[in-house]
């Protein structure tokens, strides 16, 4: 509340996630702790949602968020990896490695299938037969794999409902034909752009995202260096500086 009583503006997101970049510095690398493979796979993570975001951005510059419902989507799914991660770290990285075993080895049978194998580089063909031939014990947590069962597990109840409506604009749906074709009392509308473009404010997105991907990251970084910069983002803008934890009674089919 202003002293003459007004209101006080909310604060602008878009000032947040301006802050939260000027944390990324190129030497940031060195926080990295080279023999952490949860560090290793944290930075990947991270900065996948880091180009999602940007996506994002970058679309809604040019009045296309509606386009931008995979890059959201997908930074929900790799901001939420990223708290799993952080909270469970190794684990998580041998949920991820048979994951791939198993999606390397649905390729290769496809690249058989489609005689397409011998046009692959052999030294990444050979990568390829390399990860399929590795025997991983099977992990207890790999359904987790599934983004609405780990939405679920760590509480994003929220996100879940948002991320399930978002799905429908990423894969071929009547609720994404809707956005341009529909009929009502009136008759039919037909549209050249989506009766709406965003299903929450942009800005105010990304920063949500971004600030929790960074708050999970900064766990694996070592000496934890935007610790203090990000509790002053959280302050300035509403959000919480606690990740959150597992819930251990999930089960899940």
């Amino acid at each position: 509340m202003d002293l003459d009583g007004e209101t006080a503006a909310p604060p602008d997101p878009g000032d947040g996630l301006t802050r939260l970049e000027e944390l990324i510095i190129p030497d940031l690398h060195e926080h990295v702790d080279a023999t952490s493979r949860s560090a290793q796979v944290g930075w990947g993570l991270f900065f996948a949602v880091l180009h999602q975001v940007e996506a994002t951005l970058h679309l809604h510059q040019h009045r296309c968020c509606f386009a931008a419902a995979p890059n959201r989507r997908t930074a929900v799914e790799y901001a939420v990896f990223l708290v799993w991660l952080a909270d469970e770290r190794e684990k998580v990285v041998d949920v991820l490695n048979r994951s791939l075993r198993g999606s390397q080895t649905q390729l290769a049978n496809v690249l058989r299938k489609a005689n397409l194998a011998g046009q692959f580089p052999q030294e990444a063909y050979q990568i390829l037969v390399d990860t399929v031939a590795t025997n991983l014990t099977p992990q207890p947590d790999e359904k987790l794999m599934k983004v609405d069962h780990l939405l679920d597990a760590y509480g994003y109840g929220d996100l879940q409902a948002y991320y399930q409506v978002e799905s429908r604009f990423c894969h071929v749906s009547l609720t994404a034909v809707q956005a341009f074709a529909r009929r009502d009392g009136q008759g039919l509308h037909l549209a050249q752009r989506p009766t709406y473009e965003e299903l929450v404010p942009c800005h105010a997105f990304c920063l949500t995202v971004l600030f929790n991907a960074m708050l999970a990251f900064n766990q694996l970084l070592t000496g934890r260096p935007w610790m203090q910069a990000l509790a002053q983002v959280a302050a300035d803008h509403g959000l919480s500086t606690s990740l959150p934890t597992r819930m251990p009674t999930r089960h899940y089919e």
